[in-house]
């Protein structure tokens, strides 16, 4: 039985993949399995990892119809048989050491979040994480840690999970979920957590491209699957009894959901009709969580915000 199950969903990613492999057969650590999920590709990107899994039998591939990342990090969940899951995007990179520190790391922890680097048009920025003692927090009596939320706690990338505490509680991602079901999947984890660790330790590299979702473009379906987000993320927040407590955070967080509702809604390239915006962002705004949102929005709330968004908040209470 390998020690870490290293799940990696893709789609077409035959550009990229190659260099993802390689940072997984570099790892100073060996006892792993790495688990890719071809989520329908059609570039031919999986010959890659079928290659590579007939030179190394710790490469493994499941190939599935076109699913969404949710159901393809599922299908490695269900397959995984190390003692410890981590997760891997395909178009990012583990360092060197990343396995061999997060194993270290681990004394009977839950969760264990590490620290991670980013890259976007050859710019690195780096998120480090202060802490490195073992947090005996868990939700059910406190709010998400401030650092936890500054950094990646919403992703389930640069983290070593137990395997029990995933199988135990029958933890998958959410399908049908588009936006946001990464933290949704941690937020459960981290509900059902007895320890947590924060680690300032490197081992990971988010690398951004062109195409990535960090880029401002339209976004067929993005009002529906904000306001979906917010909804399962409401439910779950209250069946842990976090509701009222970060009742604040979370209808500051839809207000945002909305401005940038407002702002891909008035995108050129949007497929709702010039003349049927306005209506149908009023008919959006009387929706929940957005009506509530709007509705507590006062002058504290600006402060909250980038001054891009301070000015559209500004004509959004005018205008709603």
């Amino acid at each position: 039985m390998p020690r870490v199950s290293i799940i990696i969903p893709f789609y077409n990613a035959k550009s990229h993949i190659e260099r993802c492999i390689e940072s997984i057969e570099n790892q100073s650590f060996t006892d792993f399995e790495a688990i890719f999920i071809n989520d329908g590709s059609t570039d031919g990107g999986e010959k890659i990892v079928i290659s590579k899994s007939e030179q190394d039998k710790r490469f493994s591939l499941i190939s599935k119809e076109n699913g969404g990342v949710s159901s393809a990090r599922n299908e490695g969940i269900k397959a995984a048989k190390g003692d410890f899951i981590t997760f891997l995007d395909s178009d990012d990179i583990l360092m060197p050491n990343a396995l061999s520190d997060m194993v270290n790391e681990s004394h009977g922890e839950d969760i264990i979040i590490f620290s991670s680097s980013e890259i976007e048009n050859n710019n690195l920025q780096s998120f480090s994480l202060s802490r490195e003692d073992t947090c005996k927090y868990t939700l059910s009596y406190c709010t998400i840690p401030e650092e936890l939320q500054k950094f990646n706690f919403r992703a389930p990338w640069a983290k070593l999970f137990s395997s029990s505490l995933i199988k135990e509680n029958s933890l998958l991602f959410m399908q049908g979920i588009k936006i946001g079901e990464d933290l949704l999947f941690c937020l459960n984890a981290f509900c059902r957590s007895k320890r947590i660790k924060v680690c300032n330790k490197y081992v990971y590299k988010q690398i951004l491209t062109n195409g990535s979702a960090t880029q401002s473009r339209f976004k067929k379906g993005f009002a529906e699957s904000d306001r979906e987000f917010y909804l399962a993320l409401e439910k779950i927040l209250k069946s842990e009894a976090l509701f009222e407590p970060l009742s604040t955070q979370y209808y500051l967080n839809a207000l945002n959901g909305f401005l940038n509702i407002v702002k891909n809604t008035l995108n050129k390239k949007s497929d709702i009709e010039k003349s049927q915006k306005k209506q149908y962002l009023r008919a959006l705004a009387l929706e929940e969580p957005y009506k509530t949102a709007l509705k507590k929005a006062s002058l504290s709330s600006f402060s909250y915000f980038t001054l891009p968004n301070k000015l559209l908040l500004a004509f959004v209470l005018i205008y709603f």
